[in-house]
C-alpha cells in the first residue's frame, strides 16, 4: 500500500523548481532537507473520530535525489523510541540511505505536531533483494527514532488477535503534503491464510498511505500490523462516512507473528 506523494508539489510549494519541456523523458526533482524541513513544519494532523492516539504517525520515506520515489505510510510509538511500521514502507536502498530521508510527525495537544527522524534500522525484511519475497511472511520493520517524543508509547497485545475479534487499525490519509487526517476503521479478524502468518480483515478499507498502521485491539492494545489491503472505492478525499464504510478487505499481522522477530527489542 505505498503511496508515493506528489512530491513536485511539495517542491513547487517551497522553492521554483524546473520543468522539463514537453516529450522530454522525466526530470527528476531533486528535494533537499532545508526544503523538507519546511514542510515538516507546517504539518496539520486532525482527528475526525475525536478519540486518535497521539502515537500513531505520518511517515515521510523521502528519497532526496528523484522526488517521486518518496513515500508516505503511517507507522506507531510502542516503545520510548520505538516505531512500528511495514517493512515494504523502508525497502528504497541502504538502511543509511533510509533514515537520511525518513521522518515521523505526531499530533499533539491543541493541534501542534512535533517530528522525529530515524536513529537506525532495527529490523527489516529486504523484499526486494529476495526477489519479490512474498509481503505475507513478515512485512513489518522496527525503527529507532532519533529523539523521544512527547506521545505515550502504546501497550503491545502480546497475544496478538484471532478469528472473530473486532479490531480498529488507526491510519493516516495522506491528503497533500501538509494535511493529513487519523481514520479509525472498525474491522473483523477473518481466518489465518493458508501459510499461518497473516490474517484478513472484514470491513475494513485500507487505502495508499495506510501501509504500517497498527491493529488496536478493544482495549486500545496493539495487537497487529496493518499491510496490504488496496481500496479503489474511497481514497483520503472521500468524506469520513463513507471512507470508514467501504466494505473491502485488509491483511495484518497479529502481534504474536510480529514478536518471533521484533522481540528482543521490546
Amino acid at each position: 500500500m505505498r503511496n508515493i506523494l506528489t512530491l513536485a508539489l511539495l517542491c513547487l510549494t517551497v522553492v521554483a523548481c524546473s520543468k522539463g519541456s514537453p516529450g522530454n523523458q522525466r526530470k527528476k526533482i531533486k528535494l533537499t532537507p532545508e526544503m523538507v524541513d519546511a514542510v515538516m513544519s507546517q504539518q496539520n494532523i486532525s482527528c475526525p473520530s475525536g478519540d486518535c492516539p497521539d502515537a500513531v504517525a505520518r511517515l515521510f520515506v523521502i528519497n532526496f535525489k528523484d522526488a517521486d520515489e518518496s513515500a508516505n505510510c503511517t507507522g506507531t510509538l510502542i516503545g520510548e523510541k520505538l516505531l512500528l511500521t511495514n517493512s515494504h514502507c523502508i525497502d528504497m536502498g541502504s538502511l543509511e540511505k533510509v533514515c537520511d530521508g525518513f521522518y515521523a510527525v505526531f499530533k499533539t495537544e491543541l493541534g501542534g505536531h512535533e517530528v522525529a527522524r530515524c536513529e537506525k534500522v532495527l529490523y527489516r525484511n529486504t523484499h526486494r533483494a529476495r526477489n519479490r519475497r512474498d509481503l505475507a511472511d513478515d512485512d513489518y520493520a522496527l525503527i529507532e527514532l532519533d529523539r523521544t517524543v512527547r506521545a505515550k508509547p502504546l501497550e503491545i497485545a502480546r497475544e496478538g488477535f484471532a478469528p472473530g475479534d473486532k479490531v480498529h487499525p488507526y491510519v493516516i490519509d495522506h491528503i497533500s503534503a501538509f494535511d493529513s487526517r487519523i481514520v479509525k476503521l472498525s474491522c473483523t479478524v477473518s481466518a489465518e491464510s493458508s501459510n499461518g502468518r497473516d490474517n484478513a480483515l472484514l470491513n475494513c478499507p485500507a487505502i495508499g498511505g495506510n501501509s504500517g498502521s497498527a491493529i488496536f485491539d478493544t482495549d486500545g492494545r496493539v495487537a497487529g500490523v496493518l499491510y496490504a489491503g488496496e481500496d479503489t472505492t474511497v481514497d483520503e478525499t472521500s468524506a469520513y462516512d463513507v471512507r470508514v464504510a467501504a466494505p473491502t478487505i485488509s491483511l495484518g499481522f497479529s502481534m504474536d507473528r510480529i514478536l518471533e522477530d521484533l522481540d528482543a527489542w521490546l
